[in-house]
Formats: C-alpha cells, structure tokens, sequence
C-alpha cells in the first residue's frame, strides 16, 4: 500500500477518476457511462474486494486507488493498493478510507465502486461489459448480489424509502 499525498491524487489519478465517475451519488448516476452496468452490494467495498480482484486485474489494474469523498475537501485521503489482504487490511490501519465514504477505480478507468459508509454500508460497483461480466461471474451472478441485498435492506438499510428507490433505480433494480 502506498499513500497519496492530496497533490499526487490531484496530478496523477484525478483526471481518471474524473475519467469514471461524475462526482454525484449513487441515486444521482454516479458513473460518467450510463452504458454501464452497476450493481450493489451490502457493506463497505473491502468486504468485496475479493470478486473484485479477478476483473480488475483481467483489464489491467494490478492495482487500484481508494479515495476518500466525504465532505469540503474530497481527496484528501487516498491510497494505490495492491490486491492484496495485507493492503486492505493495513489501509483500515493506517487512514479513515475505511470509515468514510471512498471511491475506489483502476489507471483503467473501465469500472469504479462507491463504497457508502454514510448511506447504512453499501457499495455500489460499475464498470465495461467486459469487466462486470467477470466481477458478476466472481460475485456469484446479478441475481444472487440483489437477492443479498434485499436481504440486507429489509433488515439494516435505514434510508428513507424515496431514497432508496432512486438508488435501486439508478442500477435498474
């Protein structure tokens, strides 16, 4: 794991960032290509990066950027991981990435995921055919990631219900 000062977010992984999402909410489109398939998921992204690891790397990221976007100043945490536990495990150590709202993408800019701490803990995950055809093959397949997260909402997902439906709807479930 290594951490990103705000300056080298800025130079070097915002204009990709910039490149894969819009800078909305989950509930306002989120990823700048609405051709893209997106899907949620219950609880922050590190409890998901494993059916992350496989399609990420199958587009070329050996490695991906977690970003905080909480607040006046987003970015001033951010971190390039390697897919690996130890880096997930270190980065909840070493930053507030794992408590906060984060956002998390490839030098690929072919998928991204917003990982929701402030919105009850989900993480909603988008990218290219390509890459959501290997991450849907990894997570056991749409049917059984929205089967899981209604599991999740009926139970832990305290949102107000109109909230809830334009975030369902913003990934066509």
């Amino acid at each position: 794991m290594h951490l990103l000062s705000p300056e080298d977010f800025k130079y070097h992984w915002q204009p990709i960032y910039e490149q894969v999402f819009t800078g909305l909410g989950v509930a306002d489109g989120c990823f700048r290509h609405s051709s893209w398939t997106a899907v949620l998921m219950p609880r922050p992204v590190g409890v998901t990066y494993r059916a992350l690891t496989l399609p990420a790397t199958l587009v070329g990221d050996a490695q991906c950027v977690v970003t905080d976007i909480e607040g006046t100043s987003p970015h001033e945490e951010s971190a390039l991981i390697n897919w690996e536990w130890d880096d997930i495990r270190q980065l909840g150590g070493k930053t507030l990435l794992t408590v906060c709202d984060a956002a998390l993408f490839g030098a690929s800019a072919r998928w991204g995921a917003l990982s929701m701490r402030s919105e009850d803990d989900y993480t909603c995950i988008g990218g290219d055919e390509v890459f959501m055809a290997e991450f849907l093959a990894a997570a056991g397949g749409e049917q059984r990631l929205k089967k899981r997260f209604a599991e999740f909402a009926k139970d832990e997902w305290f949102l107000a219900e109109e909230r809830k439906r334009r975030i369902l709807k913003a990934v066509g479930w």
